[in-house]
């Protein structure tokens, strides 16, 4: 298929992105995209993405657009986080538009493609939050398709919205499939489909976008998806080994929504290695130190009395603003809080679902949502299977001295003195790293 580089497709005049896009979308040329282009996929997946979701653009790209994110989670499960948000735009295939009822849309089968639908049941099993952006009630009436393979897709899908046992799929199989051989749909979808999706991962020669990446930042082969202009102009860490491999550690969990668990001594830099990356993607990072007399309903929300006698107003607490708002959520010192903290940020962690029982349910975290914890010590409150664990220690003394003179490049004069000249102005910062670099040349 061709792009059409209109004015409203948001991709400028830039032929080798429009040509780039046009390939991706192509379900042809796909296969060679992604093999060749593997370091640029997040940023061209966010173009591509901005490109069908255009205002004025047509079903058929947006349909072909579902089936490259079926295609693409299953190579490259980090690029979850780059669909979720874009995913959140798009109709799903059974839902109708303003032009034709959704029910009306269910019953015209052949509007439904298998491998359309194929490509939902991927983005569901490798994307849980799919559950709660997309409405799943209008694919029950396609139980009934004359296409026998559409029934068994929709099975499977509701396999994974409802955790079906066995014995209740081989139920609905038996009453919707009934007559029907369906065990070469169970070869190609969990068998054949692994080895079709390894050749993707064969070595290729690699090339590489010439357009500088707007969409995303990248540290080595880590990248993250940036929601607005970088907060900071200037980087304020220094990429020493130490610090560069703490960075690119911290946003691999994120980048497949895994919550981080920083454990150091106090400035090993816990702190700022969650900051850096906020500031890189352009992202506020709230934060909460707690302690053992933190109260788990200040986390949550709370009501409060009003100046009007009887009258009360919720009020949410930083945890459920983060989860509804898909927001960065740094906890500091986890090790400290109370049980009752720790038993509310379980079950968001593992299932990704919030209780708040004082509106009486429970919310499912938005689309970018991300959680950090530090701790001090090694043995805390949090086991690790509810977050990646990651060790911060101090930084060497070569490291130290390579970013005291990287920061502070008019130290020559204070590292030129003798110790006892330098020792003067140590209370002063420049006067305590040109002392440093005195007694530990």
């Amino acid at each position: 298929m061709e792009v059409d580089p209109g004015p409203s497709s948001g991709l400028g005049d830039q032929s080798e992105l429009l040509s780039l896009v046009s390939q991706l979308l192509d379900d042809t040329t796909s296969h060679t995209i992604i093999q060749t282009y593997r370091a640029d996929l997040p940023e061209l997946l966010h173009h591509t993405a901005q490109f069908v979701l255009r205002p004025g653009g047509q079903q058929h790209e947006v349909d072909r657009f579902l089936v490259l994110c079926g295609k693409l989670v299953r190579f490259n499960r980090n690029l979850v986080q780059h669909l979720e948000t874009w995913l959140g735009q798009v109709t799903p295939p059974w839902a109708g538009g303003e032009t034709e009822p959704s029910m009306k849309r269910c019953r015209l089968e052949t509007s439904l493609d298998t491998e359309l639908m194929a490509s939902c049941y991927w983005l569901l099993s490798h994307c849980s939050r799919l559950q709660s952006i997309w409405s799943w009630a209008e694919i029950f009436p396609l139980l009934t398709s004359s296409e026998m393979e559409m029934r068994f897709i929709v099975i499977e899908i509701l396999r994974l919205l409802f955790t079906l046992s066995e014995t209740r799929v081989g139920q609905l199989r038996s009453q919707f499939l009934a007559g029907v051989s369906w065990s070469a749909w169970v070869l190609k979808y969990h068998i054949k489909d692994m080895v079709t999706i390894s050749m993707l991962a064969q070595d290729t020669t690699q090339q590489h976008m010439e357009q500088e990446k707007t969409k995303v930042v990248t540290l080595e082969h880590v990248s993250l998806a940036k929601v607005g202009p970088s907060i900071t102009n200037t980087q304020t860490l220094v990429e020493v080994n130490s610090t560069k491999e703490n960075l690119m550690a911290v946003g691999s969990a994120v980048s497949v929504g895994q919550p981080v668990l920083l454990v150091g001594e106090v400035g090993v830099g816990k702190t700022s290695l969650v900051m850096e990356w906020g500031a890189r993607t352009g992202r506020e990072v709230l934060s909460l130190q707690v302690s053992d007399n933190t109260d788990a309903r200040l986390l949550v929300g709370l009501y409060r009395c009003t100046d009007l006698p009887g009258q009360f107003v919720w009020e949410e607490g930083l945890l459920t603003r983060a989860v509804r708002g898909g927001a960065w959520l740094l906890i500091e010192d986890i090790d400290r809080a109370p049980q009752e903290v720790v038993a509310i940020l379980t079950p968001l962690v593992q299932e990704g679902i919030l209780t708040v029982p004082s509106l009486g349910g429970q919310i499912r975290a938005a689309p970018g949502f991300q959680l950090f914890l530090t701790q001090r010590e090694q043995v805390g409150s949090v086991r690790e299977e509810l977050a990646r664990t990651m060790i911060i220690t101090s930084l060497r003394q070569e490291e130290i001295k390579t970013m005291i003179r990287t920061m502070f490049t008019k130290l020559e004069g204070h590292h030129n003195q003798q110790p006892h000249q330098a020792a003067v102005g140590r209370d002063s910062l420049p006067g305590c790293c040109g002392y440093f670099l005195q007694v530990y040349p």
